[in-house]
């Protein structure tokens, strides 16, 4: 870390790397048809969907994950819209260079 002018607490460098890690790690566990089987709950801790028998953490995390996925529309439709844009561009562009060469 110093090699790369990494400055702060080791302490809690080393905490943050684990924390990562940890999370790649339960994303990896996945059923038998590659779905998800372990989630984040809240506070660092993980439920296995088909175990859990709390209601108020499957909402919880199904809140998070619907709060992500209209993040991603919204990205999804911000790329849409500049396709669209340079589709359009490209066509005028074309007809342009078209009507000048005759």
């Amino acid at each position: 870390m110093k090699r790369h002018g990494v400055c702060g607490d080791m302490d809690a460098l080393q905490d943050a790397y684990r924390k990562r890690l940890g999370q790649r790690l339960m994303s990896t566990i996945r059923d038998e048809t590659g779905k998800r089987e372990v989630l984040a709950a809240s506070g660092g801790e993980y439920v296995i969907v088909d175990c859990c028998n709390d209601p108020q953490k499957l909402k919880t995390i199904r809140h998070r994950i619907q709060a992500q996925m209209n993040g991603l529309d919204v990205s999804a439709g911000k790329v849409r819209k500049r396709v669209r844009f340079l589709e359009r561009f490209a066509s005028w562009v074309r007809k342009e260079t078209s009507d000048g060469a005759a």
